[in-house]
């Protein structure tokens, strides 16, 4: 799994549908398997974003909102995804 996200976040990407592969090939638990693969996801976009950021391809006053604007909308539509179930 850390070889995956290693892979696709040295091409500065996330990988979550790499992650969900990889998780049903090992016999993960289905009830598991999204919220590892959001951490994941969100551990690897992280790792690629500082990398970007530290070689200055990113401009911090371009990532402050996108950033603060894409983790209030993951974090809604985490807490109505549990509130449907």
């Amino acid at each position: 799994m850390s070889c995956v996200s290693l892979l696709y976040a040295t091409a500065e990407q996330a990988g979550g549908t790499a992650f969900v592969a990889v998780m049903a090939f090992a016999a993960f638990p289905a009830s598991k398997m999204r919220p590892t693969a959001f951490l994941l996801n969100v551990t690897a976009a992280g790792y690629a974003t500082w990398r970007l950021y530290w070689n200055g391809a990113i401009d911090q006053k371009s990532l402050l909102p996108l950033t603060l604007s894409s983790m209030g909308v993951a974090c809604l539509f985490w807490m109505t995804e549990s509130i449907s179930r």
